[in-house]
């Protein structure tokens, strides 16, 4: 079987209803002979934000001279962007040799009256194998959905980071923010955990986790930062943390959002530090930060014209990334490109990043659950104005010609538009500029 069949067979695992247990894993676990024991992790579980967290830890890491393992979803352009060691991605041998042991404990499984594993607990089972062999001294692992139900939390964590919560996945994690804290709160296991700063009925969830496991919690504060500047497309910040020491850094990473995630990453490099990980210092935090990179969060992917890519595409993030924008690019005038998927907060969401916009162009997603483009029109704010176009490639030409000199190009509305939105970016630059 070679790479694409390989893709072809682990996307065609079929969906099944995710169960209130992790049984199933923790048996598909045993069979692989518990790769994910005696390892060193870092569980990130979080609404908005946790992948941002994820990868700024992972440059510091490596930065300070760490063999880093990263897994997290979705993937932008390529799948084996999900599984990484020192932000290289696993190679396609890899990814078929360790699809094969897994799919052999999955039909082990089978024969035992499981059901065949799920294909998020198949690729984390083969990133837990990948990383144990590659003896990488920490792996940050991402919540998939939730966190006390999710695969992932099969791992041992020396260190538990929670970033925003607020709405999503409600059919799974329940319809209140007290309901959906429970489950992010479950990746607390009497480790050391720190939390962005939260809503009360988030904080007070998250308090009463840490306590019945003994868990040290740390909540993050908007106090401990102060916003300096723009600086090209970086933003300056002066960090004073509870310990008493200042930090100034040039974040690469735009979004007000961006700022309080980078204050878990420095109160999480702090902690690592009193655990021993006594090579992580100030200049390489500062110079991690400076370069960090992360695709489709408030990303810019031209100048002329202003292009910004971001998969906001719940409420939260609809939010911080209407506020961002008009905090630091006020005077511009926004050409939204909006695609969503059926499953998330449409209605919202579309109401929030569609008003105070020059103009609305819709598209359908080239994804199984995308929302045809012309049921976003009549949910658009009642001062946009909208149209929608028949492809990706389409809305992107369109956006185009309506553009003009001070506007700026937003795409917003889920992280699995990005890839196409660039690829047909690019395709219309090399047509224009042959």
């Amino acid at each position: 079987m070679n790479y694409n069949e390989t893709l072809k067979q682990l996307h065609s695992i079929p969906r099944i209803r995710k169960e209130e247990n992790l049984h199933r894993m923790t048996r598909l676990m045993a069979l692989l002979s518990n790769p994910q024991e005696g390892q060193q992790y870092i569980h990130v579980a979080g609404t908005n934000g946790k992948g941002s967290i994820s990868r700024m830890l992972e440059e510091v890491l490596m930065e300070s001279g760490y063999k880093t393992g990263l897994f997290t979803s979705p993937y932008i352009f390529d799948f084996r962007e999900r599984i990484q060691i020192g932000n290289q991605m696993i190679s396609e041998e890899d990814v078929i040799h360790y699809f094969k042991i897994v799919d052999e404990a999955g039909r082990k499984l089978e024969a035992e009256g499981y059901t065949y594993p799920s294909e998020f607990e198949v690729v984390t089972a083969m990133a837990l194998l990948y990383f144990r062999d590659q003896k990488v001294d920490l792996a940050i692992i991402e919540v998939g959905i939730g966190g006390m139900y999710d695969a992932t939390n099969v791992i041992t964590p020396i260190l538990s980071l929670i970033a925003s919560i607020n709405f999503d996945h409600t059919a799974v994690l329940g319809t209140t923010l007290s309901s959906i804290a429970w489950h992010k709160a479950g990746i607390m296991k009497g480790n050391p955990s720190i939390s962005t700063s939260q809503q009360p009925e988030v904080r007070r969830v998250l308090r009463k986790r840490a306590e019945e496991v003994s868990s040290r919690l740390q909540f993050t504060s908007s106090r401990e930062m102060k916003f300096l500047e723009i600086d090209g497309l970086h933003q300056k910040i002066r960090y004073d943390l509870k310990s008493g020491r200042s930090l100034t850094l040039r974040l690469s990473l735009l979004g007000i959002h961006q700022m309080l995630n980078a204050g878990v990453v420095l109160h999480a490099a702090e902690m690592l530090k009193e655990m021993g990980y006594d090579k992580i210092s100030d200049p390489s935090i500062i110079r991690a930060l400076e370069k960090v990179r992360w695709p489709g969060r408030m990303e810019v992917i031209s100048r002329k014209p202003l292009l910004i890519l971001d998969g906001a595409h719940n409420m939260d993030g609809a939010i911080n990334l209407k506020e961002s924008i008009n905090f630091y690019f006020p005077e511009k005038n926004v050409i939204l490109l909006l695609g969503m998927l059926r499953d998330k907060d449409v209605t919202p969401v579309t109401k929030v990043l569609s008003q105070d916009t020059k103009k609305v162009i819709l598209f359908t997603p080239n994804d199984f659950r995308a929302l045809e483009a012309e049921k976003l029109l009549p949910l658009l704010h009642e001062s946009a104005v909208g149209m929608t176009a028949p492809s990706i490639d389409e809305a992107m030409e369109k956006a185009l010609e309506v553009y003009a000199e001070g506007d700026l190009i937003l795409s917003a509305g889920s992280l699995y538009t990005i890839g196409d939105l660039e690829h047909a970016f690019e395709k219309h630059r090399i047509h224009e500029n042959p």
